[in-house]
């Protein structure tokens, strides 16, 4: 059995190299108040000095994942109190966004407003057939995030999501690329595990290298991000861990089962 740390409203632990982040605020549906922001952040910078880490996986339960902003906390801060919450909103969002490794979002239930904007900053999105995504801060005034909106999906139809306010289900969701994935109702987590673990296989040194090439080249013209790449060779070829993945790769391929189709046919 893991080891689990159980702070106040989340669940952590490692698997197999995967920091697992559970959101455990049934009370609220696992709205992001005051403590949820707390904790997470407590948790991801743990996770981020963690070596043992080298993937992050998001995760509510199987029927919500988070059912968004704390309304409450909303309407009843005002000034300087409101203020520090909208700043630890945005550290909250910065920090998924700009994380050193690589992130999955396990989401099922309905997932709105700002529980759709936690999601949409990692960098992969599971959802259970029975999931639904909604930037329902439209029909209280406000706005969502829509930079990782318009990062992952259809440009059309997220201007639709954004103008409107109006649910999708997870089949249109999966459709227009908001999500990666689909699982079958009570599989979420176990799919979604078993996909952070193949991303865990090789440690966090090479998953924290990815990740940072990850967040960089999309925002490099061509030419830049194939020198920048080909540096990133370079620097990759000179570690031991290339040497140690080379030397085991080359035996499977005379072995005939090589790595590069190991689970061809099974994603």
């Amino acid at each position: 059995m893991p080891n689990i740390t159980k702070l106040k409203t989340i669940n952590a632990w490692i698997d197999e190299g995967v920091g697992i982040i559970q959101i455990n605020y049934p009370e609220k549906r696992n709205t992001l108040g005051w403590q949820v922001h707390h904790d997470m952040l407590k948790v991801l910078d743990e996770y981020k000095e963690d070596k043992s880490v080298a993937c992050v996986l998001f995760y509510g339960n199987e029927k919500y994942f988070s059912s968004g902003w704390a309304l409450d906390v909303l309407e009843s801060t005002g000034g300087e109190s409101r203020q520090a919450f909208s700043d630890i909103a945005l550290r909250l969002m910065i920090t998924i966004y700009d994380y050193n490794k690589p992130t999955i979002a396990a989401v099922a239930g309905m997932c709105p407003g700002y529980g759709m904007d936690v999601a949409n900053m990692t960098d992969i999105t599971i959802a259970s057939r029975n999931a639904a995504f909604a930037a329902s801060q439209v029909k209280y005034g406000l706005n969502p995030m829509t930079h990782p909106l318009f990062r992952k999906m259809n440009f059309q139809r997220a201007k639709r999501l954004l103008f409107t306010g109006d649910p999708m289900g997870a089949e249109e969701a999966y459709r227009t690329g908001l999500v990666d994935q689909l699982t079958e109702e009570g599989k979420l987590f176990e799919k979604s595990l078993e996909l952070a673990k193949q991303i865990a296989e090789r440690g966090s040194e090479l998953a924290i290298n990815l990740k940072e090439m990850a967040l960089r080249v999309p925002n490099m013209d061509h030419v830049g991000a194939t020198y920048y790449e080909t540096r990133f060779t370079n620097d990759l070829l000179a570690r031991p861990l290339f040497a140690k993945l080379a030397a085991e790769g080359l035996q499977r391929i005379k072995e005939k089962r090589p790595k590069a189709t190991e689970r061809l046919g099974k994603l």
